[in-house]
């Protein structure tokens, strides 16, 4: 609305100051799953081994939280200012070409594991069965994988990657110019004097 009315300052408060709001909360939820790390999961569940996977798995949610706060916003104001396509490159970079071969590479190639107080998940669920084998209990070989930290990193890598280039572009983008085509396409479709919309411009 800001470039139909043509005020290119408008636009740029108005990029601003939803990005600062979306940052803030992203923030603010930042700063709870870290604090409230090991007390968040306890609201869903009474099993102290989920609780403590999901203590350990919180910094990386909360990073997620804080790079997604801000990535929606500048992916919106970009599709707005007529980026699309570019937009569209820049996510199948960011994951596919970036995200996903970084995560595969650590958790795959390097196996990096969330690791827990008392050792990996892996080493957890092992000792606690051969614990219940020494009793005579019958169980169920555990099968966990050990690669979730690097996925988790790969992941949020890819997203480091696009919010990185999304803030470039917004940063490199002449609003003045972007004032000028959308004034030009507000026009082509308005109707005046009765007369029916010239689409051939």
């Amino acid at each position: 609305m800001s470039l139909e009315e043509g005020v290119q300052r408008q636009a740029k408060f108005s990029i601003v100051m939803t990005g600062l709001t979306s940052f803030t909360i992203g923030f603010v939820l930042f700063l709870f799953f870290l604090i409230f790390r090991g007390r968040v999961a306890y609201v869903f569940t009474e099993n102290e081994e989920v609780a403590l996977a999901f203590a350990n798995m919180s910094p990386f949610l909360a990073v997620s939280v804080l790079l997604n706060s801000i990535q929606p916003v500048l992916s919106g104001v970009a599709i707005g200012a007529g980026l699309q396509s570019i937009v569209a490159y820049v996510n199948l970079t960011a994951y596919y070409l970036v995200g996903i071969p970084v995560g595969a590479v650590l958790g795959f190639v390097f196996v990096m594991e969330v690791k827990l107080e008392a050792g990996s998940w892996n080493e957890v669920r092992v000792l606690e069965t051969l614990s219940q084998m020494e009793q005579g209990k019958r169980v169920l070989l555990p099968i966990v994988p050990d690669n979730d930290e690097g996925v988790w990193i790969g992941m949020l890598f890819g997203t480091f990657v696009q919010t990185v280039v999304l803030i470039i572009m917004t940063c490199k983008t002449n609003w003045d110019e972007q004032v000028i085509i959308a004034r030009n396409r507000v026009n082509r479709w308005t109707v005046k004097d009765g007369n029916e919309p010239d689409h051939t411009t």
